[in-house]
């Protein structure tokens, strides 16, 4: 089976303050998305899934140009490459924006047959770096507390280090240190810019 936590063709998802974590298939642990799925997955946590006898650990996108603002994608596995995301065939046009892609296994990111100028990546916080405007590559410092996961701790560099509208969640609601060094600009991962209040109750 590909795709343990969902599977889309020729269709066009849109989740928002989702979690597809903790998932096993043969291939694509999390996400297959292919043959025109032209997905938008904002403020997304997608962990600790399995890939186990190919590529994709969090994601496999095929023929597909999905949109991933604000995601979180993190401690996912694969068994041969691309622990976090996948990309695979020419017509392959990914953007990724203030998002974090850390600790997947192994590699962040790979493609297969989709040119490095075909995935864009702005104001991203990546294990091991990747070109594109404004990112970067330093532990993510992640927190959990009560029913948040992968939070952002209070001397996260992915604090304020974001592009786009301003923070509209004050990290202070889950832990008053974060509040004290929070600024209006907009936190990198699942829970920054304004659409995090779909978080809360």
């Amino acid at each position: 089976m590909m795709g343990g936590g969902f599977h889309a063709l020729i269709a066009r998802p849109s989740l928002s303050n989702t979690i597809i974590a903790g998932n096993t298939a043969a291939i694509v642990g999390g996400s297959y998305l292919g043959s025109n799925a032209e997905a938008s997955l904002s403020h997304c946590i997608i962990a600790e899934n399995s890939a186990r006898f190919g590529p994709g650990g969090a994601a496999y996108i095929y023929n597909s140009s999905p949109r991933l603002p604000l995601c979180t994608i993190t401690a996912n596995v694969a068994d041969s490459t691309g622990g976090g995301l996948h990309f695979s065939s020419k017509t392959c046009w990914p953007a990724l924006v203030n998002c974090t892609l850390w600790g997947d296994t192994p590699y962040e990111i790979s493609g297969e047959e989709t040119p490095p100028e075909n995935i864009t990546l702005t104001y991203c916080n990546v294990e091991g770096g990747y070109d594109g405007e404004g990112n970067w590559d330093a532990p993510p410092r992640f927190r959990f507390m009560g029913r948040f996961d992968y939070l952002l701790g209070p001397n996260s560099p992915c604090i304020d280090r974001g592009t786009g509208e301003d923070d509209g969640v004050d990290g202070a609601r889950i832990d008053p240190r974060y509040g004290r060094i929070n600024s209006s600009a907009p936190d990198i991962g699942a829970y920054g810019a304004p659409g995090a209040a779909g978080w809360f109750p």
